[in-house]
């Protein structure tokens, strides 16, 4: 119950992020939802999580009432409507990764059903490739940030920069390259 009800309030605030608010409710409006998690890769990996735990009561015995099974309804819903807002290209991959596990070998399903949602799921996630194409081909600074934290490694490699203080010793390493991408004066590159 706690769970399903935590589930369903972060995606909650995390949908509310997108829109703003609704009626008399207003929240900071953000291309990219975070809820209460910082940062849109950590949301999506509590919602990666989070959704077949939540798969997991819908489908599971009947020993899961009706109430709960609603509750976790509506948690699931908001979660993939989040999940879809944090545009977290990995949180996405996992989504369907979890759910061709789950089709394989968790569902249960005669053989002749799983290759019908397996048919499904392809061209369900092929579309979905192609609606959110631009998020996929998006300017992707990761590997940049880690070849200079790399150079920042090879200069401490013992004792690093000190616990909590990587965010503050980058700026330092930080290439121009990178910074062309993420100015440090609007973007901070934290651990």
């Amino acid at each position: 119950w706690c769970f399903a009800g935590g589930a369903l309030l972060a995606a909650l605030y995390g949908i509310l992020q997108h829109s703003g608010g609704i009626w008399i409710i207003s929240v900071p409006k953000m291309e990219r939802v975070i809820s209460t998690f910082g940062n849109p890769i950590f949301f999506g990996v509590y919602l990666t999580i989070s959704i077949p735990i939540l798969m997991t009561v819908l489908s599971g015995s009947k020993e899961y009432n009706l109430p709960l099974r609603i509750l976790s309804s509506a948690a699931l819903i908001l979660s993939l409507a989040a999940m879809y807002y944090t545009a977290t290209r990995a949180s996405w991959l996992s989504l369907g990764f979890i759910v061709v596990v789950y089709i394989l070998f968790l569902s249960g399903l005669p053989s002749r059903q799983k290759l019908i949602f397996l048919a499904f799921v392809i061209l369900a996630g092929m579309f979905f490739l192609y609606k959110t194409r631009s998020v996929w081909t998006r300017q992707q600074a990761h590997l940049l940030i880690w070849r200079d934290t790399m150079k920042m490694w090879v200069e401490r490699p013992v004792f690093g920069v000190g616990a909590g203080l990587f965010h503050i010793n980058f700026p330092d390493y930080a290439s121009d390259e990178l910074r062309a991408i993420w100015p440090q004066e609007r973007a901070i590159v934290n651990d």
